[in-house]
């Protein structure tokens, strides 16, 4: 390999990117592991190198495993050992990826809590696959109790920092945890886990479907998805990988011929004009919206750019939709190097040449239909995001299509500032005859709401037609120094006085 800048980064890949739970409650305390939890969302790389390239294995020859000769859980060495080589062979089973594992030999003792030093963090050219019988190893390394909540976790161990190859990876599974569950939930924890040591990152696509009283749909949650999909809705659910799975591979370990194997689109991510990193862009086929489906977060694969693609498409017509990336999704949870993702996504559709970052002039529910052929290459497909205010002038006029909601943050607020000798602020609305909008204002942050019930310090008085609103030093609260947001909702949906 010549000279290479290797890093130690077992440590830091682990408690990033690489964990798996199962408990109920919030990502957050949990150094963001993997879990089962009351529903709460693509893939890519799991990490860059410092001259941007991703994290993966040298695919022009086998990824050699060593396996633990001890047992896991309640199931013998030649019964953990099996299910480790099925998971493996999962990945290698990927269509248009060029990747081969082997079993070599096994590792020189069993490991436990007393000697696992000697077989992490140790450069010594052995991949481990390490089964912590009782769950004492997921203590020492994540911290005393996180046994009972940690299925398993593996990361990169060290890789080149100039060419981002991986050189040696780590994988422990809990089997305290493991312990009486079916081969195909072990399986999900194993193929999900050795993903992330084959360079793969989180993906966030389908998590509506997680806990939505369905099981059946729960296949089409990825492999990849930060949150074990083998719930108690379906607890037996087969490991398959999902289209986005075998895109996040396929694009680490291409074949030559990768470009031909489906439709790919690609396009760039911007706010107010500059490239934004880490909105999640998902492409669904219209006649299979849940099945059909890869997800890409914008800048994954770059630091520099907004830049997101998707592959492997099978023909169909395709609607671009972008999303925020769930901001639970932290720490051993995160979505390749966005920890803590970036906010202020609005969820909205590429919607061709009316894409616009002005929300009073882009419909965040009009979406456009794209043709995607074997082989197309469809590029330019550039989304705005909206923004969710934007600035009035004293004095001026604004004018434009206003949207607004009942649930959640009306997309369409203005801002304004009011200075120490500001002594009144009105707000004026004509609107159209046969419609009805109210004025709601809130001082310091947006106006935020849910179900018609929303947080305002200033609202005009009901009714219909045209309005206006002021705010001076006799109202209540009076005026004050600082911001104003300015958000317009449907009258009928405008909470009582």
């Amino acid at each position: 390999m010549g000279k290479t800048d290797e890093r130690r980064s077992w440590k830091e890949t682990v408690l990033r990117a690489s964990c798996l739970a199962t408990q109920h409650g919030r990502l957050a305390a949990l150094l963001g592991v993997l879990l089962t939890r009351a529903a709460a969302q693509g893939a890519g790389p799991i990490g860059l190198s410092t001259t941007n390239l991703p994290l993966a294995w040298d695919n022009s020859r086998a990824v050699v495993y060593s396996c633990d000769p001890g047992t896991l859980g309640d199931r013998t060495n030649g019964d953990a050992v099996r299910l480790v080589d099925e998971s493996f062979a999962m990945w290698t089973a990927v269509p248009w990826a060029s990747l081969s594992t082997q079993r070599g030999g096994t590792l020189s003792a069993d490991v436990d809590q007393t000697n696992y030093d000697r077989f992490m963090g140790v450069r010594d050219g052995v991949t481990p696959i390490i089964f912590d019988h009782d769950g004492r190893i997921t203590d020492a390394v994540l911290g005393a109790g996180m046994s009972n909540r940690v299925l398993g976790f593996a990361a990169p161990e060290y890789y080149n920092d100039s060419t981002g190859e991986i050189v040696e990876g780590l994988s422990v599974m809990n089997g305290k945890l493991l312990s009486g569950r079916t081969d195909n939930a072990v399986k999900t924890v194993l193929v999900h886990e050795f993903g992330h040591m084959l360079g793969l990152s989180h993906t966030q696509l389908n998590d509506q479907y997680l806990q939505d009283g369905n099981g059946d749909n729960n296949a089409d949650i990825p492999i990849m998805y930060p949150i074990l999909r083998t719930t108690s809705e379906c607890p037996n659910l087969a490991p398959a990988l999902t289209l986005d799975d075998q895109l996040s591979l396929a694009y680490l370990y291409p074949l030559s011929d990768f470009s031909t194997a489906g439709g790919n689109v690609a396009g760039r991510v911007t706010r107010d004009g500059a490239d934004f990193r880490g909105a999640n862009v998902i492409l669904r086929r219209v006649r299979d919206p849940g099945h059909t489906a890869v997800a890409w977060p914008s800048g994954i694969a770059s630091r520099s750019a907004g830049t997101w693609e998707a592959h492997l498409l099978p023909g169909g017509t395709y609607r671009v939709e972008v999303e925020g990336l769930d901001p639970d999704f932290t720490g051993g949870s995160s979505i390749g190097e966005f920890d803590p993702p970036p906010g202020g996504v609005v969820r909205e559709y590429y919607n061709g040449v009316s894409e616009s970052g002005d929300p009073f002039l882009d419909d965040p529910s009009d979406a456009a239909d794209l043709v995607v052929g074997l082989g197309d290459r469809l590029t330019g497909i550039n989304l705005a995001l909206n923004t969710t205010a934007r600035p009035l002038e004293l004095g001026g006029i604004q004018t434009g299509t206003l949207f607004s909601t009942a649930d959640g943050l009306p997309p369409c607020q203005f801002t304004v500032s009011a200075t120490a000798g500001t002594r009144s602020l009105t707000f004026d609305l004509v609107i159209d005859a046969s419609k009805s909008a109210d004025i709601l204002v809130q001082s310091g942050q947006p106006v935020v709401g849910s179900n018609g019930n929303y947080t305002y310090s200033h609202r005009t008085q009901t009714g219909s037609g045209s309005k206006s609103l002021t705010i001076s030093n006799g109202t209540n609260p009076p005026i004050r120094a600082g911001t104003y947001y300015v958000a317009l909702i449907n009258h009928e949906t405008a909470p009582l006085p």
